[in-house]
């Protein structure tokens, strides 16, 4: 899963290098990034590629810039960011409209939009309950090294991390929410990291 363009320009060999058909969901940015990078790579596994799209924002995330201006309105019109609170008494999402400093979320059916939190690690864990996972196991969110290089970086290609910012009015909060909400529907979610594993109440 790749949620945000910006990993597709800061690490374009990763796809080349490691990428063979394998089922990829992506927002619409990312394709579109995909388009210009690696379009052999498009045209070869095009039917393994889904699209996902965030639940308030259903034309994709930070849209890459379009050549015509007339194109470039229509969709930033399109993409308008519509408040969470506004899928509160949708069936298919749990919405923290009271969580401060903005309302928090958790997907119960990705067919009809994911919801952010700050980390690809959210949204996959949506796709992974909607795909009937029985347990979902989370490796890797250790989220308190974040100013470390990733696993595939390093100190020369690391791409810039805003999740110190995030992790506690944000995703903490949502993976907690997540969490208790898939759990209630039979669902466990355990993380793994030890690093990460004291920030967490609904995690297991």
């Amino acid at each position: 899963m790749i949620s945000d363009a910006r990993f597709i320009h800061h690490q374009p060999e990763i796809l080349r290098k490691h990428y063979t058909g394998q089922p990829l969901y992506a927002t619409l940015a990312v394709l579109e990034a995909m388009a210009v990078t690696h379009p052999d790579i498009m045209r070869t596994y095009h039917d393994s590629m889904r699209v996902l799209y965030p639940v308030d924002r259903p034309w994709g995330v930070k849209s890459n810039r379009l050549l015509f201006s007339k194109l470039a309105f229509r969709k930033k019109l399109l993409n308008k960011k519509k408040p969470l609170s506004y899928f509160t008494d949708h069936p298919n999402f749990i919405i923290d409209s009271s969580h401060k400093p903005a309302a928090i979320g958790v997907s119960l059916n990705i067919t009809y939009g994911f919801v952010e939190a700050g980390t690809v690690v959210y949204v996959a864990t949506q796709l992974a309950f909607s795909r009937h996972a029985s347990t979902i196991h989370l490796y890797g969110i250790d989220l308190l090294n974040s100013s470390q290089p990733r696993f595939y970086e390093n100190e020369d290609n690391s791409a810039p991390s805003k999740l110190d910012k995030a992790i506690r009015d944000r995703i903490v909060p949502s993976f907690n929410l997540l969490g208790k909400a898939y759990k209630e529907h039979g669902v466990p979610v355990i993380n793994h990291s030890p690093i990460s594993k004291e920030l967490f109440d609904g995690l297991d």
